[in-house]
Order: structure tokens, then sequence, then C-alpha cells
């Protein structure tokens, strides 16, 4: 049996291909073509292993076919040759799906003896890559992976609350998984027929929340043009998952409370009630039991949602789980044959994640993309440029806040009165960093723009209207479209 590799020459240069023909038949099984045509022809009617290909051909250029190729015959290696060293044609080669080049000089020849049968195993590489990636594609970014003990500690109470249909409650910051682990808790029940309806109180107007939740019939409204049924019927028989509860208006947390204790709803403008059976699953990075004390959240509700309350832990709490984490990112956006190098992730280890896993896959995003257009595979420190935050963060902590000294100072709202202030500072401190530019602010901290201009409006701070006597740049007054109340908190 012939264990030869059989490898497809196309040069239109005879005396080259003479000489090529001359040394490699001495290892391989060689076939020539002096064009493209012919080429494609001995392709399709031979079984080859490699084709060593150049780039200027008398019938075209090879860039211009490497897909075709590629898709046609994705067991075959490609070799790509050329005479100049252009490094936009040897990048385009590589996308097109060559495993490698040679820039064609005096050891060309004796380079081609070494570089087909690395061809060959970096191809079957990638197939392999490429098959694992497609069997990964129905997964999403998964922020519950890895080994620390707050994730282990998630993952098995998830568990434990199959076949339940009470309501659950998921409390955690922004950017930590939140509807990840609603999802899971969906999953878990292994019924794919399953409705699962999610909803977002914060960024529906107070207006439609209702019509959103329990529906509308015809012209109960003056954009209600046809019925139209709400996340509670749509869930009927599944979860319905109510992210951002805390953002939703009193009126409708009244109606809610209702809908659940009843299970049954009324669509807007319908007097007839209709039953469902839905488990209710909410999240929140607001602490609701503060809000039930100033009166921005219904107690009843809250009572009522918070039959089993989950915690999903935030990323400076499981700092070992950021290479997990890191390498999921890569497989799942199927970016597998980069990598961190140990540098980058120490530099990662150090920095506050403000914005926890959210943060960490922008931070990823950005690097990958300096480093596509460097050429290389292995992330490093300066693509990164953490070194900012670093900073920001550092003085974030040497702030000196005033803090109790003696018992007779403490009460009921010291530690609410102190992050109030803290948090207030840091934002100051952001808009100082970024000049006010409250876009980068968001897309540094991979926080909603909703939370940010919510957060800003409560401190009373404004990128538009200097506050007196502060540092130029910082602002007061309005955010958006709506009045301010200086120093008055939401």
């Amino acid at each position: 049996m012939n264990s030869r590799l059989k490898v497809l020459t196309v040069e239109d240069d005879l005396n080259y291909q003479a000489s090529i023909l001359k040394v490699l038949s001495v290892h391989y099984d060689v076939v020539t073509a002096p064009n493209l045509k012919t080429a494609l022809n001995r392709l399709s009617s031979g079984s080859f292993d490699v084709v060593v290909l150049d780039k200027h051909l008398p019938d075209g250029d090879a860039i211009d076919v490497l897909p075709l190729i590629r898709t046609n015959y994705p067991r075959l290696a490609i070799l790509f040759v050329t005479s100049d060293d252009n490094f936009n044609h040897v990048q385009q080669a590589l996308s097109n799906g060559a495993q490698d080049y040679i820039i064609k000089g005096p050891t060309t020849l004796s380079e081609l003896l070494i570089r087909i049968p690395l061809a060959v195993l970096k191809n079957a590489d990638d197939r392999k890559i490429e098959c694992l990636e497609r069997s990964l594609g129905q997964y999403e970014l998964d922020d519950l992976m890895g080994n620390s003990q707050g994730i282990l500690a998630l993952r098995q109470q998830i568990q434990e609350l199959k076949g339940h249909d009470a309501p659950v409650l998921i409390t955690g910051e922004t950017g930590t998984g939140k509807e990840v682990v609603a999802k899971k808790l969906w999953e878990i029940e292994g019924n794919p027929l399953r409705p699962f309806e999610s909803i977002n109180c914060g960024a529906i107007p107070s207006e439609l929340i209702e019509s959103e939740l329990f529906g509308h019939v015809k012209g109960s409204f003056t954009s209600a043009s046809n019925d139209r049924k709400g996340k509670f019927e749509l869930a009927d028989g599944g979860d319905l998952f109510l992210d951002e509860i805390g953002d939703l208006p009193l009126n409708a947390q009244v109606k809610l409370l209702r809908a659940i204790q009843e299970k049954k709803v009324t669509p807007v403008g319908s007097e007839k009630l209709r039953k469902v059976q839905v488990r209710i699953i909410c999240a929140t990075n607001k602490n609701l039991d503060a809000m039930v004390s100033k009166g921005h959240f219904r107690e009843d509700l809250l009572y009522r949602i918070r039959v089993f309350s989950l915690e999903t832990p935030p990323l400076r709490d499981r700092l070992d789980d950021l290479d997990v984490l890191s390498n999921h990112y890569f497989l799942r956006k199927k970016l597998t044959r980069f990598k961190l190098s140990r540098a980058s992730l120490d530099l990662l280890k150090k920095h506050a994640w403000p914005g926890n896993v959210r943060e960490l896959y922008n931070w990823l995003e950005r690097a990958v993309l300096k480093l596509k257009k460097s050429g290389q595979k292995v992330l490093e420190p300066h693509h990164f440029s953490l070194s900012t935050v670093k900073t920001s963060v550092s003085k974030f902590r040497e702030t000196d806040w005033p803090v109790p000294t003696n018992i007779s100072e403490l009460g009921p709202s010291t530690f609410e009165e102190f992050m109030f202030e803290a948090e207030k500072s840091f934002f100051v401190s952001l808009l100082r960093l970024f000049n006010d530019d409250v876009s980068r602010i968001i897309d540094y901290l991979g926080i909603p723009k909703s939370t940010i201009y919510k957060k800003l409006s409560l401190h009373g701070l404004d990128p538009r209207r200097p506050i007196e006597g502060a540092t130029p740049g910082l602002r007061t007054g309005s955010i958006g479209d709506g009045p301010l109340q200086k120093g008055k908190r939401a």
C-alpha cells in the first residue's frame, strides 16, 4: 500500500516546475499543473493531500480560487507560494484557506520538504477545531463556567430547583450572568418545547409595561390595531423571566402581584380573565429590601417573588475562573487559535472588574481585534490597556470618605449614606478620566446605558452643565430630557 503523500504543484515557470518535481518526487507522489484551469481539472479527477499553489498564474490570481478549493476539497492542505513579500497578500491567502505560505527565494525547494508535512498536520488540526466549533455552536456564552466555590455552589442550587414551580429571585451585580441563571433554570427541566419568555422591566416605557405583561385587545389604546398576547400568556406552561424587576413601576407591581396570586391575567382593554400557569423568575442588581423601606417596591410582591433566592457572584470573587471563562469565550466565538499569555492572565487578575463577566468579554473582543491586525495569536498585556482602569480603581480605594469612628454615629442609614457617597465619588472620577464622554464610560465598563444614566441622574451629575466650584469638566443638572433635582436621591 502506497503511504506517500500525493502532491499537486501549480507553477507556470516550466523550468522551476521541473526543479520542484525533481526535489519533491523523491519523497512524494507529485502531479504538476501549469495554470489554474488545469489545476482545478486535476483536483476534480484525483485525490490529493496537498496542493502547492503559486500566486501569479497565466489565467488568474490563485488567491481568488482559494475559497473555491477550500470549500470543495476541505481535506486538502494548501501551501501558498508567492514571489513577493506583500503582507496583505499573505494575510488574504491565510484568511481564504491556505495553511501556510512560502516567499520564493534560494531556499524555497528545501523549505517545501519541511512545509508540506507541516501543512498537512495543520489542516488536520484545523478540521478538528472546526468540527468542535460546530458542535459547540448551539451553546451560548456561559457566565457560569468555572470551578470557584461561589460558582460551584450556584450550579448546585440551580440543580436543586429542578421540578419546582415556585418563584425564584436572582440577585447580583450587573454583568454577572443573572439571565444565564434564568435560562439554566429553564434548561434543567429538560423540555425544549416548554416556553421561556423574558422582558426587561427597565427597558419598557411605564405606559406600555402592562400591555407587554398582560397583552391588550384591539382598540384599547391608539396604536392597538390588533389583539396581542402578553408575556404571561406566551409563557403559559413555562417560565417568565422578569429582568430588572426593581425598575417595575408601582402601579404595575400591584397588577403583577395579583397575576402571580390568582394565576390569571386581564389584557389591557378587556374584562375577561385568562388563566395562566407560569413560573416567575425575577432578577435585579438592586437592594429590594432597601427599596421596600423607602416605599419604592411593594413588600408583599417581594415576598411573593422571593420564595427561592439565588445570588450570582461578582467576577472579582472568582478570579481563578478567568482562564476558563476566556477559553470558553474563544471557543464559542470560533477563535480557538487565540489564547492568553501567562502575563495577560496575571494582569486580568489584578483588575477590579466593575462590569464583571460582561466587561471581561468586551475586553477580550477588543484585544482579539488588535491581535488580528498584528497576525499574532497570543494575547499579551499591551493588547488590553488596563493600566488606566487600575489607576482609577486605586484612586477610588484611597478616597477619604467620612466613616463612623464610634458607635454613637451609627444608625439605620449609616451604611446606605456611605455607599451613596462612595458611588458618587466613583462616577465623578469616571467623568474626569473620560473627559465627560459618557459613551466611552459605557463602552469601557460594559454596563447598560440605562444603568449609567440612572446613576449619573441619581447623583446629580451631567456632563453638559458645570458644578459650582467644581473641577472643569464636571456637570450637574439634567440627564437626557428629564429634569434633575440636585442632590436628591431616587
